[in-house]
């Protein structure tokens, strides 16, 4: 599931891009107000948003691109009317970080929101693939059982937040989650890329 972009406009060297409208905001509201309302994100809910994800996630790895900006702000939700049933439906956007990668060389530029870059992705004399989208997808999942992100401190920079994320351990999450959601965190948050789960 990916946003649909329709056209880009450059005008006096700015870009506007033309694309599909979501009528629900950003995942990012809607855990902020699920935050402020005191209410729980049911698990039904979080499978689906998280296998539509995953649905644009594979879309755009099929034909070699990583997306580089996975991010809860960077998710929007739309109503969609399915066999005359209506669904709220998540889907990936921003793609404008998106780089397309040979699968022998790797890529080696950092970029995105230091919060839901992997380690690899953090660190400039590694090289990165595929799987560094497979942990901010994890982070984002993390932040949808929680309502706070893994590691975080205000205001950081890639190398700081790189130290953070290697010399500490991950917030705790809260007690009684789904036992297969907290294996999926687990695997999709893997400091070492060739231990992580894949798509």
């Amino acid at each position: 599931r990916f946003i649909e972009i329709y056209d880009l406009i450059l005008i006096n060297n700015y870009r506007f891009i033309c694309m599909e409208y979501a009528d629900q905001k950003t995942l990012e509201n809607k855990i902020l107000e699920s935050q402020k309302e005191k209410h729980k994100i049911n698990n039904d809910e979080i499978y689906d948003i998280f296998v539509e994800l995953l649905l644009g996630l594979y879309a755009i790895n099929e034909k070699g691109y990583m997306h580089q900006d996975i991010k809860s702000e960077n998710i929007l939700l739309k109503k969609e009317t399915i066999n005359e049933q209506i669904y709220e439906i998540a889907k990936l956007s921003e793609p404008g970080f998106s780089r397309k990668l040979d699968g022998i060389i790797g890529s080696k530029t950092p970029c995105g929101t230091p919060y839901y870059l992997s380690p690899e992705l953090c660190n400039d004399d590694e090289k990165y693939d595929f799987n560094c989208d497979i942990w901010s997808l994890g982070i984002v999942l993390f932040e949808l059982l929680s309502k706070r992100l893994p590691w975080y401190k205000e205001k950081i920079n890639y190398k700081d937040f790189l130290k953070l994320v290697i010399n500490t351990k991950k917030t705790p999450l809260p007690e009684n989650i789904d036992e297969k959601l907290k294996y999926l965190i687990q695997i999709m948050l893997k400091k070492d890329p060739n231990r992580r789960a894949t798509l």
